[in-house]
């Protein structure tokens, strides 16, 4: 059993994000000793509580400027493996690839100077367990570390595992990534099945996300439909979207939709739906809000639809904590959403649908009693069950 974890994150404990993270930590504690977190980024003012044997490692955190600047000076360090890079996957081709290898060759200087990773390289043991939790740019400095320690690494979704079009398919140093883990981690079967074949030397397992038991959602007794939706408003999320197709239900159906979640285009967001008058649809958008607050809001309200219109996704963990209120769900058929979203939980549409498709699927879902996604839930997104098997896992590399 190894005694030492060590988390690399994004933003974790700061801030309001990677909420599954807080999730799985209680259970990575029972099977750690000691769990040291380190974050890319954030600010000390929003921190999170850590669970017992957890600490936090915030020497990473500085300025752009220091950051950059500290990249450059230690270049040397990593120039061959870009270079490689450079030469096999000509990413000067285009301009969103070759400005993504550049930030990933500073990022990856700047870690391997950094206090942490220096410490780290001169005392590794026998028993640590290094847990990149995103597919790119934290883990760069992985090949650094090929056989040296243990490392895993999560890949989620279009951030991190999918290919963008517009870079051509391209990730910085992906091959030498992860030919040096020992292990990388799918959130959802469709993501193993696009990257096994392209990476076929390095051990793959499929292991689901989750979300607790907070009990079941009450559901609407007056005839309004109550939908709610979850996430960041930009364009990935095509919030937009749900807006044009509850207007369409709302032309037979009378309609209370909570948007939760803000982003950089939550004032445009705004700006459509308020100015417009819709007699049969009344809108709430409440703006960013803590994982805790959603938690309480599904608790204390009643919610009879869950929609996500997604272009991409991993598997949305919103939609498991809304299957775990027994929220049924329609959501676009896109990443691995198609793994939760089923016959039992509820109605997939296109991956680009019209309003009126949204619509139809809408209605269908909420004149059916067939639907029980709370049932599903707790079989495969059950957090008790997935974190658990996952850290046993993790203890036993």
């Amino acid at each position: 059993m190894n005694n030492n974890l060590i988390i690399f994150t994004a933003t974790f404990p700061y801030g309001g994000k990677e909420n599954f993270l807080e999730t799985e930590l209680p259970f990575l504690s029972q099977r750690f000793e000691k769990i040291r977190i380190i974050p890319f980024g954030g600010s000390a003012e929003e921190g999170r509580t850590l669970p017992m044997g957890c600490v936090l490692d915030n020497r990473l955190l500085c300025t752009r400027r220091q950051r950059i600047l500290s990249g450059l000076w230690g270049l040397w360090r990593v120039l061959p493996l870009y270079l490689k890079d450079l030469v096999v996957n000509k990413p000067f081709k285009n301009k969103r690839a070759i400005k993504s290898w550049f930030i990933s060759m500073l990022c990856a200087s700047y870690y391997l100077q950094s206090k942490p990773i220096k410490e780290l390289q001169g005392q590794i043991l026998a028993d640590t367990v290094l847990y990149f939790y995103w597919g790119v740019i934290y883990n760069s400095i992985a090949p650094f570390f090929k056989d040296r320690v243990k490392m895993i690494s999560r890949f989620h979704g279009d951030w991190d595992l999918w290919v963008s079009c517009a870079e051509e398919g391209y990730k910085p140093i992906r091959k030498a990534t992860v030919e040096a883990l020992s292990l990388a981690v799918l959130i959802s079967h469709k993501g193993e099945a696009f990257f096994k074949p392209k990476y076929p030397n390095c051990p793959t397992v499929v292991s689901h996300l989750g979300s607790l038991d907070n009990g079941i959602c009450k559901k609407s007794q007056d005839g309004i439909l109550r939908v709610a939706s979850c996430s960041t408003v930009y364009p990935l999320k095509r919030v937009p979207l749900i807006f044009e197709s509850l207007k369409e239900v709302a032309k037979t159906q009378r309609v209370e939709w909570v948007h939760i979640g803000g982003g950089k285009d939550f004032e445009s967001l705004k700006n459509l739906i308020y100015s417009e008058e819709t007699p049969n649809l009344k809108v709430v958008l409440t703006g960013s809000m803590h994982f805790v607050d959603v938690i309480n809001y599904y608790k204390n309200h009643c919610v009879d639809l869950f929609i996500n219109l997604s272009t991409n996704e991993g598997i949305p963990v919103s939609i498991m904590e809304a299957i775990s209120f027994d929220i049924p769900v329609v959501a676009t058929d896109v990443g691995g959403t198609s793994e939760i979203v089923n016959k039992e939980t509820g109605v997939l549409v296109s991956q680009n649908p019209s309003k009126e498709e949204v619509a139809e699927a809408i209605l269908k879902v909420i004149n059916s009693d067939d639907f029980v996604p709370r049932s599903f839930w707790k079989r495969e997104f059950d957090a008790s069950k997935n974190y658990s098997d996952f850290a046993l896992m993790l203890s036993k590399l």
